[in-house]
């Protein structure tokens, strides 16, 4: 594969135009690509949602450029406080995804950079980041001493 290093721009993005831009078929890329259970999660974004999540200031959305053409993005959603502490503000990272062609350490550290400086300005306490098993970003993670492996999380269908 062909690593493509050209000028990229980096910046928040709204849902609005995240939908216009090609985000749903960034959104499929990354389902295809991490997706454990295909056969029984499909994928059906919920726009309307979004939307209404981002009006009310609960989503962090960044996208990556190539000239005019969105090649990755990042999406986080904002708890105002947890069920257990309620001064503990938190964002939980949905999705880190960067086209293959794009993708590189200083891509996806440039997009977690652009959160986390948005969470400090905004006193956010914390952030969770989900990184497949035994993915590099995973591996990453492992690596950094600022990141803290609070938990493993397992899935059973009912």
């Amino acid at each position: 594969m062909v690593v493509v290093t050209a000028h990229l721009d980096f910046r928040p993005i709204t849902v609005a135009e995240f939908r216009a831009n090609g985000g749903e078929a960034l959104m499929r890329a990354n389902y295809v690509e991490v997706e454990p259970r295909p056969d029984v999660r499909k994928l059906d974004v919920q726009w309307d949602l979004l939307s209404m999540l981002e009006e009310k200031g609960h989503t962090f959305t960044y996208g990556v450029w190539q000239d005019d053409r969105l090649v990755g993005y990042l999406s986080a959603g904002y708890s105002a406080g947890a069920l257990h502490y309620a001064d503990w503000h938190v964002v939980d990272v949905y999705v880190i995804y960067v086209d293959p062609r794009f993708r590189n350490l200083r891509v996806v550290t440039e997009l977690m950079h652009l959160l986390q400086e948005d969470c400090r300005k905004l006193g956010i306490d914390s952030i969770l980041w989900r990184a497949p098993n035994g993915s590099s970003f995973q591996r990453y993670l492992d690596r950094k001493e600022q990141f803290l492996l609070l938990e493993h999380t397992y899935e059973e269908l009912v």
